[in-house]
């Protein structure tokens, strides 16, 4: 969703009620319209991401998904880890805790 509609419209449109978002040197972000608000000045940037794992308890309501990123923006792009947990709501999956720190990709 963040490549077709961006970064912004995808963070706020699969966060739960109550998700808190963190990122190096911010955080918490807590709230959908505060999540929102935090990709204000996002302009052109991209976020590219892949799970390396997902897992879902037993109820089929609570998981987590990991894996790397690459964000660009400005000519610049960096990489990292991140970890979302996921609760189903209503019946679709929203992410309750969205955390993303730098890191170099292993060779």
């Amino acid at each position: 969703r963040a490549a077709t509609a961006g970064l912004r419209a995808a963070f706020v449109e699969f966060a739960a009620p109550d998700a808190m978002l963190f990122r190096a040197g911010v955080g918490p972000i807590r709230g959908a319209q505060a999540i929102g608000e935090s990709f204000a000045d996002a302009g052109d940037a991209t976020l590219v991401w892949a799970p390396e794992a997902a897992e879902v308890e037993a109820g089929g309501d609570l998981g987590y998904t990991w894996g790397w990123y690459t964000f660009s923006a400005g000519g610049k792009s960096s990489t990292g880890n991140y970890v979302s947990i996921w609760r189903r709501i209503d019946g679709r999956w929203r992410y309750v805790i969205d955390l993303g720190v730098p890191a170099p990709r292993p060779r």
